[in-house]
């Protein structure tokens, strides 16, 4: 009986210490709101550490503001054109862009006929089978699309890289357009108004006339500026 109290004595004791340790080893509400508080902090200044700085921007970034006009020129050999050819074909249609010619032809060098018995003869013929290609690819697709076409180079002749700012072309051109459409409403008002001699208001109409057909042509070239800087072009001779 006495060694049943005791055991029952010691596991009670064991129970007290454990309760105890947990509650003295227990975080208290706030010392639970400063820990949650802290981890916050931190992962703020993880986030705002990961953040690009404007010092850390790349020269395309820094240059968004800007419009160019992107061309490439590429002269090599491969081993075999007419494969090569239909690659190159496949990788611009992968990457969105469109073949603008493909000129795909072969040239005799020079032609030999040997005999080789009485009545056969062998005719030798030495040509050059060659590609002039020009393609036209998404501005942000273009680095993929020659790297795709440089996998087919053999031996290289050149590779040039072109990107002309035609920022304030373009934006001269917009706002040429503006002042058109501004100054086109405001002679149209004038003529409904007070156009009351038949002379004046068609002397009116044809100033009007001509400068739509300006306008018109800024226009137009303003639709194929801005294709131009949408697309690039690449100008390919294997």
């Amino acid at each position: 009986m006495k060694n049943q109290t005791t055991n029952y004595l010691k596991l009670s004791g064991i129970v007290l210490s454990t309760m105890l340790l947990l509650f003295s080893c227990g975080a208290s509400r706030e010392e639970k709101q400063y820990m949650e508080e802290s981890a916050k902090a931190q992962a703020d200044s993880v986030d705002v550490a990961s953040e690009p700085s404007s010092q850390n921007k790349t020269p395309k970034q820094a240059d968004s503001t800007r419009e160019f006009v992107r061309t490439a020129d590429m002269l090599f050999k491969v081993k075999d054109v007419k494969t090569s050819t239909f690659d190159i074909e496949r990788i611009v249609s992968a990457n969105k862009g469109y073949v603008i010619s493909s000129i795909l032809e072969s040239t005799v060098n020079y032609k030999n006929s040997i005999r080789t018995n009485k009545d056969s003869m062998t005719d030798i013929i030495n040509y050059t089978v060659h590609n002039d290609i020009i393609i036209r690819v998404p501005n942000q697709e273009l680095e993929k699309t020659l790297s795709e076409i440089a996998t087919h180079i053999d031996y290289l002749d050149y590779r040039r890289l072109k990107a002309d700012d035609v920022t304030k072309q373009y934006v001269s051109s917009k706002l040429a357009e503006n002042r058109f459409n501004h100054h086109k409403e405001r002679v149209e008002n004038e003529i409904d108004t007070k156009g009351k001699k038949l002379n004046q208001t068609v002397e009116a109409e044809n100033d009007l006339l001509d400068k739509q057909t300006w306008a018109d042509e800024s226009k137009l070239n303003t639709m194929e500026l801005k294709h131009d800087i949408a697309f690039s072009t690449i100008k390919i001779a294997i």
